[in-house]
């Protein structure tokens, strides 16, 4: 059992970073916090709006799309991990236009070139490099093809 009361210990967590719904459920129960005492905490830390899944993922998927360059299905996959529910993550990728994940597809490939540089099998590398970052067959084809 916790040295903390169920929502001292949540807002403990809270002061590090954000958290899902979904992940404070977990790191509460990891605790042994009584099923009651979990649901009565999320309840009032979504009242207060301490949690909030949508906010949350719009924040992850710019941060991701901004400084990381990554693609909608790698996006999604690591919403999925943090227990985002998939409405909360369909409905926010759908946000992101075809033309941004190009773009932000553009940009990972520049950046891996100019890292790489121009070497043998560069188009087999760099397919599979953005198929890792999480980008669609079409975008990434459309990339290389611009080679």
């Amino acid at each position: 059992m916790s040295q903390y009361s169920p929502l001292n210990y949540a807002l403990k967590i809270l002061e590090k970073r954000s958290k899902t719904v979904g992940e404070m459920k977990k790191k509460m129960a990891e605790k042994e916090f009584s099923k009651e005492e979990i649901d009565t905490t999320i309840k009032k830390l979504i009242e207060n709006k301490f949690l909030d899944d949508e906010r949350y993922a719009k924040s992850f998927i710019r941060e991701k799309i901004s400084f990381r360059h990554e693609g909608k299905r790698r996006i999604a996959f690591e919403l999925r991990r943090k227990l985002i529910s998939d409405d909360i993550i369909a409905k926010e990728l759908a946000n992101i236009e075809t033309e941004s994940e190009a773009e932000t597809a553009s940009d990972a490939a520049k950046k891996w070139l100019r890292i790489r540089g121009k070497t043998e099998n560069i188009r087999e590398k760099l397919f599979r490099h953005l198929a890792s970052k999480g980008f669609g067959y079409d975008t990434i084809k459309e990339i290389i093809d611009k080679l």
